[in-house]
C-alpha cells in the first residue's frame, strides 16, 4: 500500500471519527438536558446516574444514527430545497431513535423479570399520545443537528467551518 493510500485511509478514519463524535456529543447534550429536566421535575437525587446513562444512550443511539445515515436513510429529499430534507430526516430519525429506545427499555425490563409491555409502560407517560409527544420533541430537537449537516452538504463542509469558526 502506498503512502498516499495510507494517508487517504487515515484521513477517512479521522473524518469518520469526527462525524461520529459530533453525533455522540449532540445526542449526549440532548439526552443530558432531558435527564436534568426529569431530575428537577421529579425531584430525584440521582443526576450523576442519569447523566452517565445519557452518555451510554448517546453512544448506543449515536452508533445507530451513524449507521442509518451511512445507509442513506432519510436522503429522499436531498435533491429538493434543504428545508425538506432537514424536516424529513429529523422526523425519520426521531422515529428510529424512539423505536430503539422502546426496544432497549423492553430488553432491560425482560432482563429484570418484567414483561415487554411492563417495561415500556413508563415511556411517554404510558400512553400512545405521550409516545407521540416524545417523537415530536425528539424530531424538533434533531432539526438543528440536521440543519448544520444539510447546510454543510450544500455549501461544502469546509465552507461551513470557515463561516462558523473563522473571522471574516
Amino acid at each position: 500500500m502506498s503512502d498516499k493510500q495510507k494517508r487517504s485511509i487515515k484521513e477517512r478514519i479521522r473524518e469518520e471519527a469526527k462525524e461520529f463524535a459530533v453525533i455522540i456529543l449532540y445526542l449526549w447534550v440532548l439526552l443530558s438536558l432531558f435527564a436534568i429536566h426529569r431530575v428537577v421535575l421529579l425531584r430525584e437525587r440521582n443526576l450523576g446516574y442519569r447523566l452517565g446513562f445519557a452518555l451510554v444512550n448517546a453512544l448506543v443511539l449515536g452508533k445507530i444514527m451513524y449507521i442509518f445515515e451511512h445507509l442513506h436513510v432519510g436522503s429522499r429529499f436531498e435533491q429538493k430545497a434543504p428545508v425538506y430534507s432537514i424536516l424529513f430526516k429529523s422526523g425519520v430519525f426521531a422515529v428510529i431513535l424512539l423505536a430503539f429506545d422502546i426496544l432497549e427499555e423492553g430488553i432491560v425490563g425482560l432482563l429484570h423479570g418484567k414483561t415487554f409491555a411492563q417495561s415500556i409502560s413508563d415511556l411517554g407517560g404510558g400512553s400512545l399520545s405521550g409516545l407521540l409527544l416524545v417523537a415530536i420533541i425528539t424530531s424538533v430537537s434533531l432539526i438543528p443537528f440536521f440543519s448544520f449537516k444539510e447546510i454543510g452538504r450544500v455549501l461544502g463542509g469546509r465552507q461551513l467551518q470557515l463561516l462558523l469558526f473563522h473571522k471574516k
